[in-house]
């Protein structure tokens, strides 16, 4: 909430140094990296935190607004969106970003 990013990332590496599979630090860091305008290194830490907890919700969310809306990896935005679809059911939104990927997708063919 102060903005101060980098001091932030300092300290989100540094508690990483102590757990370095921590998923929720993982996603925290993906968050900072994506303000920051670091989206290769925001994908990383996103994929990272997957790897260690498949099911994060949070992490798959993120990674799915990453990749539709930075990166313009439509496939990648399709999958971390269904996938967090299917783990948290009761967001109303999710449907419609499927819907919409999914729309863009047919519309590159």
């Amino acid at each position: 909430h102060l903005h101060r990013l980098e001091e932030s990332e300092a300290s989100l590496r540094m508690a990483l140094t102590l757990s370095p599979n921590h998923p929720a630090a993982l996603n925290e860091l993906g968050i900072l990296q994506r303000r920051s305008g670091k989206f290769a290194a925001a994908r990383e830490s996103y994929e990272q935190a997957l790897i260690v907890h498949p099911g994060f919700h949070f992490a798959l969310l993120n990674l799915g607004v990453l990749c539709d809306l930075y990166l313009e990896d439509l496939a990648c935005a399709l999958d971390s969106y269904s996938r967090y679809g299917a783990i948290v059911a009761d967001d109303p939104d999710v449907a419609i970003w499927i819907a919409d990927v999914e729309r863009r997708l047919a519309g590159k063919e």
